[in-house]
């Protein structure tokens, strides 16, 4: 009796469960599963506007999590240029539509937090862990090449810094520690503790230099070898910090609590810029110079801000390093400067929290 009086409804949550689908089984590895942002909405809020900057949406992908890095380059087999569109699992192709060609994971140990991408020639590519150990390098494919796992690092730059047509890699941690192109170790400095890495390649005949900031706050370059060449110590103590090309030289851009700084290689402060409307101090930073007006030279600058807000601002100044457009935005280190087809103009491709980029032109 009781078994008659609820058949119905066990035929009926059958039929609902092949109806929608749950008895396939998910795959559970997918990185839609780990996006544990995917609900999180974002209202971004201009601060400092000015009228001839229009913003509209690029891309977006429900299932991405926080932008973490965009670059342009022909990335497949198609000819022209393509947009990759970075999150901690995986990078997106996509067309300058916006439109969504192919998608590539990442087969790594844990998330990729701030990724970058080494072009060989086009379609041909290697993704680099350069932020938290496990270090390394992945095949256009997401595959790993080889590992270099030290629990203490902090970052992983690379540069061809001997001019051999192949890159050379410098972990920070407590020493300063060069690779060749297959992760082998080459040389380590004495015990120190390093914050920071980059390399700066200039475009003429300058040698590279490996710059690095340490725990007490010097800024050092380096040879090809690890020799020091030249060191001094910002007014500011530099924990992170970026080489960035702007006005026709390349900058250190970092930042000390809620404010953004520009230091040229010498250590000369070339702008200092307190960001307004900080939800906190600034975790990360990254710039780009942006070609709005044909041959003005602009700079962006996305400054993350701590993971419980879950923000980034956009600050964008002008040739005469004023301060022309501010905007809260959902977090992101993601931004890039993209030259736009048929124009000597760029457009400027932002992050804009989960799986959104939205992309900026001059009216």
């Amino acid at each position: 009796m009781l078994v008659n009086n609820i058949k119905p409804y066990i035929i009926l949550f059958i039929e609902l469960i092949v109806f929608t689908g749950c008895l396939s089984s998910p795959d559970f590895s997918s990185p839609k599963f780990l996006n544990t942002n995917i609900h999180r909405k974002i209202d971004s809020k201009i601060i400092a506007g000015y009228e001839s900057i229009e913003k509209q949406n690029f891309y977006y992908n429900e299932w991405m999590t926080d932008i973490t890095y965009i670059v342009s380059g022909e990335l497949d087999s198609e000819d022209g240029p393509d947009v990759g569109v970075f999150d901690q699992f995986g990078m997106d192709i996509v067309d300058f539509d916006g439109k969504r060609k192919s998608s590539i994971f990442f087969n790594w140990e844990g998330a990729v937090l701030e990724p970058d991408i080494r072009m060989k020639k086009n379609g041909d590519f290697e993704f680099i862990v350069r932020y938290q150990a496990p270090f390394g390098l992945m095949d256009q494919r997401g595959e790993p090449i080889w590992v270099f796992n030290d629990e203490l690092s902090y970052k992983m730059a690379f540069g061809d810094t001997n001019k051999d047509d192949f890159p050379e890699y410098y972990i920070a941690t407590t020493s300063l520690i060069q690779l060749d192109m297959q992760g082998k170790k080459i040389w380590q400095t004495r015990d120190e503790i390093f914050n920071d890495v980059e390399v700066y390649n200039p475009d003429n005949s300058e040698r590279s230099l490996v710059v690095t900031s340490n725990h007490a706050g010097i800024i050092q370059l380096r040879d090809y070898k690890g020799n020091i060449v030249d060191q001094w110590t910002p007014k500011e103590k530099i924990h992170n910090f970026k080489i960035c090309r702007w006005l026709n030289s390349q900058y250190i851009l970092t930042s000390h609590n809620d404010e953004i700084i520009i230091i040229d290689l010498n250590g000369q402060e070339i702008m200092h810029h307190k960001v307004s409307h900080s939800p906190s101090g600034i975790y990360s930073i990254r710039g780009v110079s942006v070609k709005f007006d044909r041959d003005k030279d602009y700079f962006a600058v996305v400054t993350k801000f701590s993971s419980a807000t879950g923000l980034s601002m956009l600050c964008i100044f002008s040739p005469e390093k004023k301060l022309i457009f501010q905007e809260l935005v959902g977090a992101t280190t993601g931004l890039a400067a993209i030259d736009m087809p048929f124009s000597k103009r760029q457009m400027l491709l932002v992050g804009n929290g989960p799986g959104l980029v939205n992309k900026y032109e001059w009216r």
